[in-house]
């Protein structure tokens, strides 16, 4: 599946460009979307094997019923089995995460027309390219994002684990940025692609 496919996500979307870029293990959560998104993925990632998947990768439903956080249907599951669904999706290392969502209507009708649709995988393996030949001789944190990065620790209890990984997806977008160090943003847009409360 071309990423061209997938209606709207542009979050999810950058989050695969990211994760091929550092070879990142990622996971989609969310319904149908994330399905096509884990498809458009494994396309990506293996042109010539995209059905056996990358054994890394993988999609999360929000909950059982598969509505908890939509704004448009109501989670129906009951605390026990939510609390059930977060400790058998327990993330075992970490992982790239990104949230995918259900279009909305004028979206949906514009992606119907061909000639309105976004960029295709090919556009963006151009770029997962340039990004990976692009290679620093380092990517060290100065003070500035120390203290960025120290004030993410302390808001969202991030453990060692976490914050190691952190920085190294930040690399991979100062890579997609052609920059030759890691500035703020870096490290801000990738403390995006991390669980923010149950799966």
């Amino acid at each position: 599946m071309d990423i061209q496919e997938i209606c709207g996500n542009e979050h999810a979307k950058r989050a695969m460009e990211i994760a091929l870029v550092g070879d990142f293990p990622i996971e989609f959560i969310g319904m149908s979307e994330a399905k096509r998104c884990l498809a458009a993925y494994n396309t990506a990632r293996y042109p010539d094997h995209a059905s056996e998947g990358d054994p890394g990768s993988s999609v999360v439903f929000p909950c059982p019923c598969g509505n908890f956080g939509d704004q448009q249907k109501t989670c129906t599951c009951k605390i026990k089995e939510l609390q059930e669904h977060w400790k058998l999706n327990a993330l075992t290392q970490p992982t790239l995460t990104t949230y995918t969502k259900r279009p909305p209507a004028d979206t949906l009708i514009a992606h119907l027309d061909p000639s309105k649709r976004g960029e295709t995988t090919a556009d963006m393996m151009r770029r997962v390219r340039s990004a990976q030949r692009h290679t620093p001789k380092e990517y060290n944190l100065n003070k500035d994002l120390f203290s960025f990065l120290k004030a993410a620790i302390e808001r969202f209890s991030l453990s060692q684990d976490e914050v190691e990984f952190t920085i190294d997806v930040s690399r991979a977008i100062a890579r997609l940025s052609q920059a030759d160090s890691i500035l703020i943003q870096h490290l801000a847009e990738a403390l995006q692609y991390r669980r923010t409360g149950g799966v």
